[in-house]
């Protein structure tokens, strides 16, 4: 019987993926990994300036984008109290609440919308990485990126962070979303 037959009649199924690579080969083969973690790093630290200027949010933290963390010691009492064991401290790190757009994923949204920001700036000879970005948010940017439209295919957060933060540096933006996408996201 066929995975999609197996399915289709509700019954357990395992699918491991053929194409599945070790992470240390897959590091090798093209490159993923440390390297474009760091780069992404790096780049959220020269925005940084530009962050805290134009989402208020981010101010009093210098345009760091970070979530509160909060210690339940109840929490982990009841926990313990009913056989979980748990040593040390329990935290709570509260990403609903993550400045300019509330989720976890609003940080990859944001960080493409600023690659491409910075690719473009770059090209255009109007910023090096050794300038300050709060700088992007003068007219001459803003007119760069409104000659270019940013769409993201979303049901909710990840759009609302391209969104808000695309239309904020100036690109025109377009949020795919299906119909039944909640009306509060709408």
């Amino acid at each position: 019987m066929s995975i999609i037959e197996a399915l289709k009649m509700r019954e357990e199924t395992l699918w491991l993926n053929p194409e599945k690579r070790d992470i240390a080969l897959r590091e090798k083969i093209d490159g993923y990994g440390f390297v474009y973690v760091k780069a992404a790093q790096n780049r959220f630290m020269r925005f940084l300036p530009y962050l805290a200027k134009v989402f208020p949010e981010t101010a009093a933290k210098k345009g760091v984008i970070e979530s509160v963390i909060y210690e339940l010691p109840e929490m982990k009492k009841y926990l313990n109290e009913n056989g979980a064991n748990l040593k040390g401290r329990l935290l709570l790190k509260d990403d609903a609440h993550l400045p300019i757009a509330g989720s976890v994923k609003a940080r990859g949204g944001i960080h493409e919308v600023l690659k491409i920001a910075e690719q473009l700036t770059q090209k255009a000879k109007l910023l090096t990485p050794a300038d300050n970005y709060e700088a992007m948010d003068g007219p001459e940017f803003r007119e760069l990126f409104s000659q270019y439209t940013i769409q993201v295919g979303s049901t909710g957060n990840l759009g609302i962070s391209i969104g808000r933060t695309a239309a904020r540096m100036g690109f025109k933006v377009i949020v795919h979303m299906s119909c039944d996408a909640k009306d509060w996201k709408k």
